[in-house]
């Protein structure tokens, strides 16, 4: 018996190794004309980018720091001032589809004065006028990076030359950026057109290729499926002779009489069939892609075709997975933008009001999850059961179960102003509350 080496395969066992030199390579890079076209004319790529960015933006955070209604309100108002929920989705979209974007918070001076964008933000002696959000194509970052660790614009560009209207310089302070997809430092320590980010629309290329591929495919094939075919007597002949426009003209009044009254009529001595294409496959290839499609978009069938797949659960596993994928896009991507606004939304209340004194926001994202009557009525009794035992054991006071029925948005009918009564009613000497009566006393 002889022994061969490692490296020696017969070529019996060679068989089927092809796959073997298949390898991965980069996705080819969509430019942003072709990114424009694909959003404005493929209603898969306008869905994949507008349906998951209303979805991040649907509802306002939640902070959890214990503000009074007076700054709840100056909070609400500076949000509607500055159209910040319209900057955000705008600032999302635009980054997403090309794989960058930027804010720009444009300030002047507390005196009214203009200020130099060149130079660092400083909330002492600046205030907010507006916020603007530009796409990839309006800016170029600077190729000089900050390359000093302890910065903490560490890796980010020193400046951004806007490139609409009459051209601007602006300190990276002012800036808020989004660039999808990950970096590393070194190539982010490069700077320039080369820092960009890569569209989102460059992970569902392949799967949208092959599904508008398929469904193009099947319709074509559709048309083919059924063909007439009519032999006439002496056909070769006549084409022979140059006259295939007595036939093309003979086939057109067949087709519009039979398209009429569906009614066929030939010559006596020509014969005629029809030829069908089975179909029963094509169903199930379009099923395939559409499923493909959606997993790479990481949006369930009913969210990106409005329809779930036969045969399959009631997809309810499957939005709660996106749910949760919506939440994290929320963390990554849409809470630095807010970190970035809340500076202006605390210089703004800190200069109105001069008992504000907090330096930042703790916040989370609410799940967009919709629930239906009964599911609300049931979280509202598990929420009063456990407000109405914390009350019996006076260890919480009617305000707090207020403000805690209005932060869980049970009832829509409790305002900020129902609060403040509340408030000066329990203050008041001469109220008692309940003593372990088990029920709430207002």
């Amino acid at each position: 018996m002889t022994k061969l080496n490692d490296g020696i395969v017969s070529a019996n066992n060679s068989l089927g190794e092809r796959s073997q030199a298949r390898t991965y390579r980069k996705n080819r890079k969509l430019t942003d004309q072709v990114l424009s076209t694909l959003y404005e004319d493929s209603w898969i790529v306008g869905k994949f980018i507008d349906t998951k960015t209303r979805d991040m933006v649907r509802l306002d955070r939640e902070i959890k720091n214990e503000l009074e209604p007076k700054f709840d309100k100056a909070i609400e108002m500076f949000c509607k001032r500055f159209n910040v929920f319209t900057v955000l989705e705008e600032y999302l979209s635009w980054g997403r589809l090309y794989g960058d974007s930027i804010i720009l918070a444009v300030t002047e001076n507390v005196d009214g004065s203009e200020v130099n964008m060149q130079s660092m933000l400083d909330l002492d002696k600046e205030r907010l006028t507006k916020f603007i959000v530009f796409d990839k194509t309006s800016y170029t970052p600077s190729s000089k990076i900050m390359d000093d660790v302890n910065s903490p614009i560490f890796g980010q560009p020193i400046s951004y030359e806007i490139n609409v209207g009459s051209g601007l310089t602006v300190n990276s302070s002012r800036v808020h950026r989004l660039t999808a997809g990950k970096k590393t430092t070194k190539t982010q320590l490069k700077g320039g057109k080369q820092s960009f980010g890569t569209s989102e629309v460059n992970r569902i290329w392949d799967a949208l290729v092959a599904y508008d591929t398929a469904k193009i495919g099947i319709s074509d094939m559709i048309e083919e499926a059924k063909v007439d075919v009519v032999k006439i007597k002496g056909y070769n002949q006549a084409m022979a002779e140059g006259r295939e426009e007595d036939f093309i003209k003979i086939g057109l009044s067949m087709k519009t009489v039979k398209s009429l009254a569906n009614v066929l009529m030939i010559d006596e001595d020509a014969n005629w069939e029809t030829k069908e294409l089975a179909s029963s496959w094509i169903n199930e290839s379009l099923k395939e892609s559409r499923t493909d499609l959606a997993g790479a978009c990481e949006m369930p069938l009913t969210r990106l075709f409005g329809q779930s797949a036969a045969g399959f659960a009631s997809g309810e596993e499957d939005n709660k997975i996106y749910y949760e994928h919506i939440n994290s896009k929320q963390e990554s991507l849409l809470r630095p933008a807010w970190d970035f606004i809340d500076q202006f939304i605390i210089d703004d209340l800190k200069e109105r009001f001069d008992d504000f004194d907090l330096s930042f926001f703790d916040y989370d994202f609410p799940s967009i999850r919709d629930r239906n009557e009964k599911e609300q009525a049931e979280i509202f009794q598990i929420i009063v059961n456990a407000l109405v035992a914390l009350y019996g054991a006076e260890a919480i006071d009617p305000v707090q179960i207020a403000k805690e029925i209005k932060l869980k948005g049970l009832m829509q009918s409790i305002s900020d102003d129902d609060i403040s009564k509340l408030e000066s009613v329990v203050n008041d000497p001469t109220w008692t509350p309940a003593q372990n009566s088990g029920n709430f006393s207002f």
